[in-house]
C-alpha cells in the first residue's frame, strides 16, 4: 500500500528538526550560544572570501587561482546569495603580500556570461590576473570605489583569505 505524500510530511519535519537540534545536542552547545559567539554569518557561494560592503548592503566575493595569479570578484547582495549587477567596466583593487611591500594594482574586467545574460556594463562578475598574485596564499587588499544599489563604497581594507565577514 502506498502512502499519500501528505502523510510523509510530518516525518520530513521531524527528520529536519532532529538534524538541526542533533548538531547542538551532539556538540553540547545551544543555538543561542552559537549565535552569540558567531553572530550573523554568510557563506560564499563560489567558495571564496567575502567582503561586506556597508551595513549588509552588498558583498564582494573574491576567488583566487594562485597558480595563474587570477582573481575573480563576484558582486552579491547583502546576504551573499544573489548576484548584483554593476555598470562598471572594470574594478581596480590594490594588494600587497606583506606590510613592507609596495601596493600593487590588479584590474578585474567585466565578464560576459551567456547563461545569465550578463554582459560588460551589466554584470556581477569581474576577473583579472596579476604577476604579484602568482603563488599567493594571503595578502592585504583595498577595494575599489564601487557603486552598488545606489550606495558608493570605497577603499575598504581587509585581508585575504580572511575577509571582513
Amino acid at each position: 500500500m502506498k502512502l499519500p505524500r501528505i502523510a510523509l510530511l510530518p516525518v520530513a519535519v521531524v527528520l529536519l528538526l532532529t538534524g538541526v537540534t542533533g548538531y547542538f545536542y551532539a556538540t553540547g552547545r545551544d543555538y543561542e550560544d552559537f549565535v552569540e559567539e558567531h553572530g550573523h554569518a554568510h557563506h560564499a557561494p563560489h567558495g571564496g572570501t567575502l567582503i561586506l560592503l556597508g551595513d549588509h548592503t552588498a558583498h564582494i566575493e573574491l576567488v583566487l587561482d594562485p597558480e595563474a595569479g587570477k582573481l575573480t570578484a563576484y558582486l552579491l547582495d547583502g546576504h551573499a546569495e544573489h548576484p548584483v549587477r554593476s555598470t562598471a567596466q572594470e574594478l581596480v583593487f590594490a594588494f600587497r603580500r606583506n606590510p613592507e611591500a609596495p601596493w600593487q594594482s590588479i584590474a578585474l574586467r567585466a565578464i560576459d556570461n551567456p547563461l545569465s545574460g550578463e554582459k560588460a556594463g551589466d554584470t556581477s562578475e569581474f576577473a583579472g590576473t596579476a604577476e604579484g598574485l602568482v603563488g599567493a596564499e594571503a595578502f592585504e587588499l583595498r577595494t575599489p570605489a564601487l557603486e552598488l544599489r545606489g550606495v558608493t563604497f570605497a577603499g575598504i581594507e581587509t585581508t585575504f583569505p580572511e575577509g571582513n565577514e
